[in-house]
C-alpha cells in the first residue's frame, strides 16, 4: 500500500477504510466468491462467476496479480 502511495483501502462494509491489512482481512475479502454451473440435461450451458468487486480488484492489482489470472484459475477448476 505504501509502494501505492495508500494509507488505507476500503475493504469494510459500506466502504470504512483499512490501514492494516492482515491476512485473515485478505483471505475474508475474497470469501464470497463462487461459481454456478448451469446445466441442462446434464450438458453444460453456462458458467456464472461472481464478479471481483472493488475491494478485491485492488488487492489484487497491489498484490501485482491479474485480474486475469483469478479468472484463468476459476476457468480451470471447473474442468
Amino acid at each position: 500500500m505504501k509502494k501505492a502511495g495508500l494509507e488505507s483501502i476500503p475493504i469494510y462494509p459500506e466502504k470504512h477504510q483499512c490501514a492494516s491489512l492482515t491476512m485473515d482481512k485478505v483471505l475474508n475479502l475474497f470469501n464470497n466468491i463462487q461459481r454456478h454451473h448451469l446445466t441442462n440435461n446434464g450438458v453444460l450451458v453456462k458458467t456464472f462467476n461472481t464478479k471481483l468487486n472493488d475491494a478485491q480488484a485492488l488487492i489484487l492489482d497491489l498484490s501485482k496479480i491479474p485480474q486475469s489470472v483469478y479468472t484463468d484459475i476459476l476457468d480451470s477448476i471447473s474442468t
